[in-house]
Parts: C-alpha cells; structure tokens; sequence
C-alpha cells in the first residue's frame, strides 16, 4: 500500500504532466485520502492520517496553484481539511497548523514568495470557513510568525503606520518582542487590503478578511471585531478612490455583510452628519466618495432602506 502512495504522491507532483493527466491525479490523491481516513485496516487509515502524508499533499497545493486548474487542487484540499477538522488534536493539530502558516504567512504578510500567494489566500479562507484553523488560532500563529521573523516585516510596515495604528482600542506598539494579539490581526487585515492592488487578488482577499472577521464573532466582542477593520479600511480606501468602485464590491461589501455593526461604525469614521445636514464643506472630497461607495454598499447588503416618505 505505501509503494502504491509513494507512485501516486510522485505523480501527483510531477510539473511535466498534462493538465489533464495532472488533474486526475490529484482527484485520485483526494479519492484515496478520503476512502482510507475510514478504512477497516488500520495501516491503511494510519498512512492517511499521517502528519508528513498531509504536509506532502499540501506542499503539492502550494506548489501547483499558480500553474495548474484550481478546482481539482481544491478538492486536495477539502480533502485536508476534512482530517485537520476531524481527526487532529492536541499537539498533532498544532503541529499541522504551524507548517501551514511557516508556508503560507511569508506570502500573506510580505507578499513573497509572490507565487504562492494566491494559493496562500485560498487555502487560508478555506481553513478558516470550514473551521480548520480557528480566528484565534490564527491570531496565535500570527503572533509566532511575526515574533521569530521581526527583521522581515517590521520595514514593511513603516509606510502603513497611520492605518496600523487608526482606531486602535489601546495603545499598541511594533517594539514588543511578542507582538499583542491586536497589533498581530491588524497587520494580517492590512496586508490583505495591500493585496487588493492586484486585481486578481483583490476578491480572494477580500473574502479571507470577510471570513476571518465572521468566524470571529462569539470570540471577540463586537467592538473588539470592528474595531479591528474599520480604521485600517478607511485610511487604505481613502488612499485608492481611483479605483473605489472594484474595491466597493472586493472589499466594503463583503465586509458590511460579515459585520453589519462594524457598518455603522464604519460610516460614524466618515462625514455622515455633515451630509445628512447638507453642510460638506467640513471635510475632503475623498471622505465624502468613500461615504457615497459605502451607503450604496451598504444598500446592496440591505443596510441602507431608503425613507418611503
């Protein structure tokens, strides 16, 4: 059985493949993972439930997303996130997720290597909907990450100050050795939003930021989850009007549907009175696009009902 495992794993990682032949493949890969997890035999379920059997297929994803059909690497890793789910605990779990974000936080946070980011983002907002690695989980990933790797993401940052610091509930710092768990989250929303520069990212990042704040409620408070986007959104969007009309769908829809709360918070960091009062020379052109984009975004989520009268 394992010679069988090795021939198909190798196959399966084989660049040279047709996309045809490497698209059957990975649905062979899948179809074995999911039959063997609930196999009568206890070394083939054994191999299936194996850490280093799951790290090998999830290298296979991050390393063919770029160039091969997304939909049968997706089912690779629905796949191993049916076994992270349901069959991992304890420090097997930990262990598990702790290779995932050594491989796919460089990408989110630094935005290399930039190969693997699309496929960074997918896996991530698939772990996070399906309960794979929970909203706090990540934070605690983050905070690792970052701690260990300080000398690469702390220049990066130093042009995102305003937005890493707006709407901060307390103050927070770049200089502890352990990033808080805040300053951690907010560092992970803005690297998202930096990512919305690339149109063929924008979409995909918007809904990893939409899952992470959703799958986040009952764990922080409601303020904790607005307070957490509200301020970096706004100072980001406010830098790209340009191009607010893609961002509006990308991004503030997504968003308003997840937080309907942080939506009113949201619009209380814009113009709102001034506008409601007809007086708009109290703030900039810019504020009042964002604010327009955002009450028609917030129409569209059913936030916004126009007065009958």
């Amino acid at each position: 059985m394992n010679r069988v495992w090795q021939s198909l794993i190798q196959t399966a990682s084989n660049p040279s493949l047709s996309n045809q032949h490497t698209a059957a493949a990975y649905h062979a890969v899948s179809a074995f993972i999911d039959a063997a997890t609930t196999s009568k035999h206890e070394d083939t379920r054994q191999l299936a439930l194996n850490s280093g059997t799951w790290l090998a297929i999830f290298d296979i994803f991050m390393s063919r997303y770029e160039d091969a059909k997304p939909k049968p690497l997706k089912q690779l890793i629905g796949s191993l996130t049916t076994i992270l789910v349901k069959h991992y605990q304890g420090e097997q779990r930990v262990n598990v997720q702790k290779a995932v974000a050594t491989a796919i936080l460089p990408s989110v946070v630094l935005g290399e290597p930039r190969s693997r980011l699309k496929g960074s983002l997918v896996c991530l907002e698939i772990f996070l909907r399906k309960g794979a690695i929970l909203p706090l989980e990540l934070i605690s990933l983050l905070q690792g990450w970052l701690a260990e790797n300080r000398e690469k993401w702390v220049s990066v940052f130093e042009k995102d100050h305003e937005a890493l610091y707006s709407g901060t509930s307390k103050p927070i710092t770049i200089a502890a050795e352990v990033p808080s768990e805040e300053l951690a989250a907010k560092i992970f929303i803005i690297r998202l939003l930096t990512q919305t520069n690339n149109r063929q990212m924008a979409g995909t990042s918007g809904a990893v930021l939409a899952t992470f704040l959703q799958k986040s409620k009952g764990k922080l408070s409601t303020q904790q989850v607005s307070d957490l986007w509200v301020g970096p959104v706004r100072h980001l969007l406010l830098q790209n009007t340009d191009n607010l009309e893609a961002l509006s769908v990308q991004i503030l829809h997504p968003l308003f549907t997840a937080d309907p709360c942080g939506f009113l918070s949201f619009l209380e960091a814009l113009p709102l009175p001034s506008l409601l009062t007809g007086d708009m020379a109290d703030a900039a052109q810019s504020e009042y696009i964002l604010l327009f984009a955002s009450l028609q975004m917030g129409k569209k989520a059913n936030l916004v009902h126009e007065d009958c009268k």
